[in-house]
């Protein structure tokens, strides 16, 4: 059995290792198709939905990056849905959104949000109203995640619409939630813009958005597997190509159910489900070269798996004065090709603050997390786990 080390707030990560996040409380059971939203401003990653063989998950928990402690918090009837997408606005950074998924009985179409408030506690989950504009993408599932955000605007391609099948929908669709207005980018028809087909109905893919481009990643559709990277620019709205998959070296193999986040201009992918079955894998693709670099996990990989939650987090780490004492005094931000932290250079950044004297020094260390999911043996797990990619000095004792 593989056993990976535990995260602890009074010990720096070593880089290029995966760690248990054993936290205190009332954690997520086994699920599946649920979502993690980190809510900066109140330093908590928040767990909505999910799914099981008991059932749909209307609750959602969060966990609290300060003491690593969980606690539920109940909620409507109409929360309940899993594979369903989870997002935060520019403008509304203490809000978390949830749009479509499936429910009980059938997929959803509808946008529910809560309000963290100053203290960190929750609202009420509220149906976004009133009615929103303009013609909004129909129900689906496994469509998008919280990299498909960008400012105020959600971006939503395809998705799933029953078991192996995708929605019959190629289209890009954007959810403006200034105006609370949906809208359709149709590809543009004219001599001066060329644009190849759009990307062939899927689900279970990953969609990434930057300012000037969504991407979207993989899927599958009735046993197809796809491995290719397509590009929509969003100013001129044609697609391109930009990586064949499996034909690219270095690229990863074909998969759906996968997690992507965007960092530092890189698509970062973990796990999914493969033609050979769950996968646990870690990728980085540079959005300016579309190289892909495959990221080596130092100790133990963790357990494949597919539909799980994640999310980028910031979680503050303060060592022990006697761990913190052989720490290296001067640190120099490095990075491999992959552009995770190297393994034979420090990866702290610099521009700490003076703690004075007795104090300890205090760490940002940026973290990928992973919550749940489930292999292709029947097995649901309900194990966090954290990957670091980058430390920041905060606070030092100089």
């Amino acid at each position: 059995m593989e056993l990976n080390p535990i995260l602890e707030l009074n010990s720096l990560p070593k880089e290029g290792m995966w760690y248990v996040l054993s936290g205190i409380g009332d954690s997520p059971s086994m699920r599946v198709g649920h979502t993690a939203t980190f809510v900066r401003q109140a330093g908590q990653v928040l767990i909505v939905g999910g799914a099981n063989p008991d059932g749909t998950f209307a609750e959602h928990y969060r966990l609290c990056l300060s003491t690593l402690s969980w606690d539920r918090v109940d909620g409507p009837a109409q929360l309940g849905r899993y594979e369903h997408a989870a997002f935060q606005t520019e403008s509304r950074p203490r809000r978390v959104f949830a749009f479509a998924g499936a429910g009980t009985d059938s997929n959803r179409s509808d946008v529910v949000y809560v309000d963290v408030r100053s203290d960190g506690t929750p609202g009420k989950w509220k149906a976004l109203s009133p009615l929103l504009a303009g013609e909004p993408p129909s129900p689906r599932t496994y469509h998008a995640g919280e990299a498909a955000c960008r400012g105020d605007h959600l971006y939503v391609f395809s998705g799933g619409l029953a078991g192996a099948d995708a929605v019959p929908d190629s289209r890009v669709h954007r959810l403006d939630l200034a105006e609370r207005r949906w809208e359709t980018l149709e590809v543009a028809d004219s001599a001066s813009s060329v644009s190849e087909s759009p990307p062939t109905p899927r689900q279970g893919h990953a969609v990434a958005v930057t300012d000037s481009a969504l991407f979207v990643h993989g899927g599958m559709h009735r046993g197809e597997f796809y491995s290719s990277l397509h590009r929509f620019d969003l100013h001129n709205r044609v697609w391109s190509t930009v990586s064949s998959g499996d034909n690219n070296t270095g690229a990863p193999c074909a998969r759906a159910g996968h997690g992507a986040v965007l960092w530092r201009q890189r698509l970062l992918v973990f796990g999914g489900l493969g033609r050979s079955g769950a996968l646990n894998d870690l990728y980085s693709c540079d959005l300016e070269t579309y190289q892909w670099s495959r990221i080596e996990v130092q100790g133990d990989a963790l357990q494949p798996r597919l539909d799980f939650a994640h999310c980028l987090c910031d979680i503050e780490i303060r060592p022990d004065r006697d761990e913190d004492e052989q720490q290296p005094q001067q640190r120099q931000d490095s990075e491999s090709a992959a552009g995770t932290p190297s393994a034979e250079n420090s990866t702290v950044e610099g521009g700490a603050q003076d703690a004075g004297s007795g104090q300890r020094p205090t760490y940002l260390v940026t973290c990928l997390l992973i919550n749940g999911g489930m292999d292709t043996e029947g097995n649901i797990f309900d194990d966090t786990l954290v990957y670091p990619l980058a430390i920041r000095c905060l606070v030092s004792d100089s």
